[in-house]
């Protein structure tokens, strides 16, 4: 799974944003499936994560 540095939970939550900003910007036609893929994460955390970055108007 998912390694993070930092702690806690939002250090965690702050790693996945970041890396599914990162993953979007090197290909922006991503779907979620290759975005969990990538992260290590299932698709339905990844999903959630970029619901919330939507939201955050981050993407």
């Amino acid at each position: 799974m998912l390694a993070i540095g930092g702690s806690g939970k939002d250090g965690y939550l702050d790693e996945i944003e970041e890396r599914i900003l990162r993953s979007l910007a090197a290909k922006p036609s991503s779907s979620i499936s290759e975005i969990a893929r990538e992260l290590t994460v299932n698709r339905s955390t990844a999903s959630k994560y970029l619901h919330v970055l939507r939201a955050k108007k981050r993407v």
